[in-house]
């Protein structure tokens, strides 16, 4: 069993940051559309479906891998809530977010490096506690989510 343990990141996004979490978002949501239209809910057949028309974006690779991802978790709610209540919504990402995989990014000296598109990067000052649970030999880097106030870092501890 795994436990995760969070820590913000705040960071000041600038415009380019923020284009690339409004692409995010569109992104999942394209990923939601198609599935709801196909019927689809596993996340192999989500991938093999729209990666494709992904790649029409130009963001690295990781963020089209990461927006099926999500858009497979919000389709797999929608059917539970569904099968529940039938007068439900159809689901879409609201929020500018984007969330990276722990092989996405990389921490470099005090810095996360995030990537934007193919070899271009963002950098965001770690603060003292992330810088921390960094070193901490019994934590392993998680998943990173970008809103545009903060980050959130996931750790992953074995218990």
């Amino acid at each position: 069993m795994q436990a995760v343990k969070a820590v913000q990141i705040p960071y000041q996004p600038t415009n380019e940051v923020l284009r690339l979490l409004k692409l995010f978002r569109d992104m999942v949501n394209h990923c939601v559309r198609v599935g709801l239209e196909k019927n689809i809910t596993s996340r192999f057949r989500l991938s093999n479906e729209v990666y494709h028309g992904l790649t029409k974006y130009r963001l690295h690779t990781w963020y089209c891998l990461s927006a099926i991802e999500v858009a497979t978790a919000i389709l797999k709610n929608y059917r539970k809530a569904e099968r529940k209540n039938q007068n439900i919504k159809r689901p879409y990402a609201r929020k500018v977010m984007a969330k990276l995989g722990n092989q996405a990014y990389k921490v470099v000296g005090d810095k996360l490096r995030i990537p934007i598109k193919p070899r271009r990067y963002f950098y965001v000052k770690l603060h003292k506690r992330a810088l921390e649970s960094l070193s901490d030999s019994t934590l392993k880097l998680g998943s990173i989510t970008l809103t545009a106030l903060q980050g959130y870092g996931g750790f992953l501890e074995d218990s």
